[in-house]
């Protein structure tokens, strides 16, 4: 296998969160909140802690006792010194982070030893999703009316909505998969969609483990439009209606700090994908070409270097950050200030950005899909179809009717954005970062 690593530096514009909805510290001994900080409890070292102080016997009676430990009060943080207290808390956690106070977090991602971390498929996720977005936008009008007549086909089907969001994401995932493999100039026969993935071929790292003090707390709400110019946040729910409170979510978030990611190519098993004879051009064919384009100088009897796959890459993930970016401007720019606060900086934010990355949580179906391709072509009936596999549509909520066809302001679908909260006012929004090659 030839290989040869490069060097990725990915540099945070706006607060990151990379972690999963299921993953929720709800308290007790997840974590202890001190004079503005969250610190995230290490069990190991916290049984070690327990050991030293002869505390194990009275925290096991302490835990069955109770279906919610304070391990604050536990400890009695309180009756401690300032430095006394440090220290414990220091001892016992994995890492601490700056935070408001409230009963639940998001977690970044942590590895086995509770340390947070970049994991390298996240970036490969979003540089994939780039590179299909970028391969159907230069198909031919032809072309992509065959897309959206496949997708139309896979939406009419008889399934739930979930087996129809696998399979709309099965079919674009078919564009990565449009290989024949050989070895020793024989094509194999028996092979699977995953052996032939283009993104196979491409192997990031995990970044090294984050320092505690580049996590910080964020409050995050969603701006909801009830009208082409008006919005609000979103609010909880209960029975019979919808509540005063807005949706708030308080996600760890990775700020400003620069990461280093190592991108190995495998360019032999590059060699070895060839396209089916009865596709037109692959998803291979369109990189290399505009590899070439990008990097002349790079190729060298028809051999693409790394480094071009690797600048051809941030290329495309430009290229799609660039056109979302677009639309969050005119999502945004219409929208003044009412009772729940304004978006001023939020606004400010996208005026200044220079992106080519979006990443994580909060980057939305925009951000992680092909969708706002599908817009773009006027596709007015896919989307409607889309929104229905979504749950808000079947709920009859409001503002939007008892049907997305009588909705006024369907064709803003999706109608929802997540931004950082300070005060009243929405300062910013997630996931956005520039990546570029060291």
């Amino acid at each position: 296998m030839k290989e040869k690593a490069i060097t990725l530096k990915l540099t945070p514009l706006s607060p990151i969160h990379i972690g999963g909805h299921e993953q929720q510290l709800g308290g007790g001994a997840d974590f202890i909140f001190h004079n503005n900080r969250c610190y995230v409890i290490d069990e190991h070292k916290l049984i070690q802690v327990l050991e030293k102080g002869k505390l194990i016997e009275r925290f096991i009676s302490v835990v069955e006792g109770t279906s919610r430990l304070n391990l604050a009060q536990f400890l009695n943080i309180s009756s401690l010194s300032k430095n006394e207290c440090n220290q414990l808390l220091s001892s016992i956690s994995a890492y601490s982070c700056r935070s408001p106070s409230t009963n639940r977090i998001r977690p970044f991602i942590r590895n086995a030893y509770a340390q947070p971390y970049i994991p390298g498929t996240a970036l490969k996720g979003a540089l994939r999703t780039a590179t299909l977005y970028c391969f159907v936008k230069s198909m031919s009008p032809a072309q992509k009316s065959e897309i959206v007549s496949r997708i139309d086909e896979n939406l009419n089907r008889g399934k739930s909505r979930e087996e129809r969001r696998k399979e709309l994401g099965d079919f674009l995932d078919e564009y990565f998969q449009k290989f024949e493999l050989y070895y020793e100039g024989k094509k194999i026969n028996e092979t699977t969609p995953q052996e032939t993935d283009l993104f196979r071929a491409i192997e990031i790292s995990d970044s090294e483990p984050l320092d505690k003090n580049s996590l910080s707390i964020k409050e995050v709400r969603m701006v909801s439009l009830t009208s082409k110019n008006n919005w609000k946040f979103s609010r909880r729910r209960k029975k019979g209606g919808e509540t005063q409170n807005p949706i708030r979510v308080y996600p760890e978030c990775l700020l400003q700090r620069p990461i280093e990611l190592k991108v190995k190519f495998d360019t032999v098993l590059l060699s070895r994908l060839q396209k089916p004879k009865d596709v037109d051009m692959s998803l291979k064919d369109f990189v290399w070409k505009r590899a070439k384009t990008l990097c002349p100088s790079e190729f060298h009897d028809e051999q693409i270097s790394e480094v071009a796959l690797a600048k051809t890459l941030i290329s495309l993930s430009r290229e799609f950050a660039e056109n979302i970016l677009e639309e969050e401007k005119e999502f945004f720019d219409p929208l003044g200030a009412s009772t729940e606060g304004n978006l001023e900086k939020v606004k400010v934010f996208y005026k200044d950005l220079s992106p080519n990355l979006r990443l994580g949580w909060g980057s939305g179906m925009l951000g992680a899909s092909i969708f706002y391709l599908l817009r773009q072509e006027g596709a007015s009936d896919i989307i409607k179809k889309i929104a229905r596999l979504f749950p808000q549509y079947q709920r009859r909520r409001e503002p939007y009717g008892t049907l997305p066809d009588g909705d006024p302001i369907f064709e803003l679908f999706p109608k929802t954005r997540r931004v950082i909260i300070e005060g009243r006012n929405a300062v910013s929004p997630l996931g956005w970062a520039k990546l570029e090659i060291l």
